[in-house]
This record gives structure tokens, sequence and C-alpha cells, in this order.
């Protein structure tokens, strides 16, 4: 429990009531005046007699269908099962205010399915007047035609111990970020339903809008969270984000687990890398044993359609379990995924029936380390290997040490087929592997190199 919690608010309270469709009572104040309910028939005409600082608590249900805008330091919360339903693809709450918080506040949207524009709540500041002091706390959001929590231009938030269920969009988006903690959340079901993407926790920015507008989300703390069913998308997500952590998460059942990935430019060019992040001891399970999904940890940097690369990525990658992730009658497919990195580290990892590759080092990768990490029972049905740690593409320099293979009970075609491969194409031009240490005798081939140019024990 954060200290946030721990600390009630010595503010005023509203107590309302209406005489709506769900809710019946009168409305009161605790302090100096008491309310008639017959001026406050909507759950806006409450907020706006409200002061800032003051406490609005909502004990009845409401249908409302238009958002509500929170334009003043108040605190928002739920009491004797108190709620809020909108009845079309609108926001509930649309916040324009510093100091907003949100407790144990029930919110359903009735446009899951029928429209694409529905955030639960939505929070907007600008570059030059950014959000602060925002609050989510232990609410609870279903059934929202977008988002579920969306933010944009906010400065240390604290979104902590809400439940989101059936979001069509992304469970928690936020846009162009600064510092904050998104920790012990539980996003369920994010469905995609006609939307191109879908995210469990998304960290972005605009592409759209140029960067001195839309800034990179940077400093944000991601930990503790369970993102568990985003089967069309990415579980936990940064395009682009500076400083990052993704830390001691639960990620299940999506067809990519995390993805530290590249950004736009409004002219659609993948620009931006991702760069310092951290991805450490996450547990990544896709709840399959197909070989269907894709990679668990992917770290992309910013290339072009030819593979240049506008811009490297950098990221710390370590001890983490990924179980079943990787696309196993594809070769480039893996468990974690390494793409255009500079001073990137792969260490302590636990790779689990990953397929058909358990590591990937595409192209582009300098100065990258794989060390100490375990593959067990790498495999696949279709391809002509499998590999623990594969080197694919051209102009990298790695250093591969101290890995271990195991051999556990899955079946398969190739199971552990091979330990270190380093295909023909790396030989052209510069790729340079350095391998020592490992331990690859749980496989057919401990070590295979097709480019025969590399220095490999």
């Amino acid at each position: 429990m954060s200290t946030e919690e721990r600390t009630p608010p010595s503010r005023r309270a509203f107590l309302m009531a209406t005489t709506g469709a769900l809710a019946t009572g009168a409305l009161a104040v605790t302090v100096a005046a008491t309310w008639n309910d017959s001026k406050h028939m909507s759950l806006q005409s409450v907020v706006d007699a409200a002061r800032a600082g003051d406490t609005v608590e909502i004990s009845r249900g409401w249908l409302i269908g238009t958002p509500v805008v929170v334009n003043k330091a108040l605190t928002i919360r739920c009491v004797r099962g108190g709620s809020v339903t909108t009845t079309k693809d609108v926001h509930a709450f649309d916040v324009m205010a510093s100091s907003v918080r949100f407790e144990q506040v029930a919110l359903r949207g009735v446009a899951e399915s029928r429209g694409d524009k529905q955030a639960a709540i939505r929070v907007t500041g600008t570059l030059k007047a950014p959000i602060k002091g925002l609050r989510i706390l232990r609410c609870i959001i279903v059934g929202f035609a977008k988002n579920g929590i969306e933010a944009h231009h906010v400065h240390s938030p604290l979104i902590e111990a809400n439940t989101i269920e059936r979001a069509a969009y992304g469970g928690i988006m936020i846009f162009s970020g600064k510092g904050g903690r998104i920790a012990g959340n539980t996003i369920r079901n994010v469905t995609m339903r006609t939307l191109k993407n879908a995210y469990g926790i998304a960290l972005t920015r605009m592409y759209n809008q140029p960067l001195a507008q839309a800034p990179h989300t940077s400093g944000t703390i991601v930990t503790g969270n369970l993102v568990d069913g985003v089967p069309g998308w990415e579980g936990i997500d940064t395009h682009a984000g500076r400083d990052i952590s993704i830390l001691n998460n639960t990620v299940r059942n999506c067809r990519v687990g995390i993805a530290v990935v590249p950004g736009r430019n409004p002219a659609g060019v993948y620009v931006y890398a991702p760069t310092g992040i951290r991805v450490i001891g996450n547990t990544i399970d896709s709840t399959v044993t197909d070989g269907s999904r894709r990679p668990g940890i992917q770290v992309i940097g910013a290339t072009s359609s030819t593979g240049k690369v506008n811009q490297y990525a950098s990221a710390e990658v370590a001890s983490n379990t990924v179980t079943g992730h990787g696309t196993q009658n594809t070769g480039n497919q893996s468990g974690i995924h390494i793409e255009a990195t500079r001073q990137t580290t792969v260490r302590s990892n636990k790779l689990i029936s990953c397929s058909p590759n358990g590591i990937h080092a595409y192209h582009s990768n300098e100065g990258l380390v794989i060390e100490k990490n375990t593959f067990t029972d790498t495999w696949s049905q279709n391809q002509d290997f499998a590999a623990c740690v594969y080197i694919s593409g051209t102009a990298q320099s790695l250093t591969v040490r101290e890995n271990k293979a195991i051999r556990g009970k899955k079946k398969a075609k190739l199971v552990n087929e091979r330990g270190l491969f380093v295909r023909a194409e790396a030989k052209r031009p510069g790729t340079t592997v350095t391998a020592s240490g490992n331990s690859f005798t749980a496989c057919v081939k401990p070590i295979v190199d097709a480019s025969k140019s590399q220095k490999l024990t």
C-alpha cells in the first residue's frame, strides 16, 4: 500500500444522490450546507458544485450520456455500491486539472462493442500545462469501447491496484508522460475487436505530432501488474520510451508479452528508438503450447525499410521467465528478439519451450551481451533448426557466454537441436561473435557456425 493511500485527504465530503433512472435520495454536504437534490439532477452538477480540494462521494448508480468534466482538484470515490455507467460511446470522466484523485470508483461502459472513442477516465494535459498529482487507485473499470485509462501529458501519476476488464484497445495508455508509477493493476481481456492493435499497458506518444509537441514518455515505473489476455497484440508496450522500467509483472495469453519498440514521426517513418529500458523480473507465459505466438520480449530500434538504423535501442533484459513464446513455423521467431540495439544486455533469463529459437539476435546489434541464460526445450515442428541462441543477420558484435541448455519433457520434431547457431549470412558484412563458457551439451549440435568466421567455444 502506497503512502498516498494511507493518508486520507483532509477535505470536505459531498454525498451524492439523484432522482434519475438508477438513483434516488438526497444530496448533502457534510460541512457548511445541505444541498437539495432537485438542484442536482446530474453528476456533472454535483462535481461543479464542489470546490477545489473537496471529496465527492458517489453512493448510487448513475447513467450518463456525456462525459463528466473535472476541471478542479477533487477526490472522487464510490461508497455503498455507487457506480457510473455510460449509455453512449463517450468518456465517463474527462479530467483537465491537476491533483485529481479517483478512489474505488466503479465504471462501466455500455459501448464496448459499438464504438471506438470511449475511455473510462481520460486525462488531458498539455506540453505547457501538464497534469500533476493524478491518482487513480483501486477502481473497477469494465467494458469500454477504447481505453480503460488514457492520460496525455501527465507528470508523476500514480495508477495503482485497479482492475480493468474488456477494454477494446488499451487497458492503461500513457501519452507523453513523465515519471510516475503504474503498479499492482489487473488488466484482463483487451479484445482489440475491429481495431488494429491492442495493449494491456502502453507508454507512448502521439506520433502524428512533432516531437517538440509530443515528447517521449520517460521515467515511468511499471511494476507488479497482471496483464492477462491480449491475444491479438501486446501485453506491455513502450513505443520509443526513455528510461522506462518494466519490473516484476506477470503477462499471460498475449501475442507479444513485452514490446520495447520504435516510434514514428508525423511522416510515418520509424526514427525514434526506445532507450534506457529495463525489463527485469517479469513472468511471461503465452499459455499455448503450439508455437503460435510471437516473442515474449522484443527490443527493436528504429530502422528504415531498407534496414538502415535511424536510431539504436538500448535495454537491459534480465531475470525474466518466458514460456511458450515464438512462432514455431517461422525461422526468425524466438522467446526474446533483439534488433538494432547498442550496449544491450540479455542476462539470466529463463526461456522455456520457446520456438523455434530461445534468443534471436537479428541484425545491427552493437555490443550485445547474451549471458547466463537457461534454455529448456527450444523446439520446432516445421523448421529445419531450433536454436537456443540464433544469430542471423549482419552488422553485429556480440558476446555469448555462460548460457546453458536443459532437456525437459517437450515432444516435437526438433527439441534442443542447436545450442548456438550463427547463420551463414552473419559473415557479411561485419558481424563478429565471441562465445565462451556456454554449456550446450543438452543440444544435438552444441555449436553451429555456418559463417565459418567466428570465435566460438
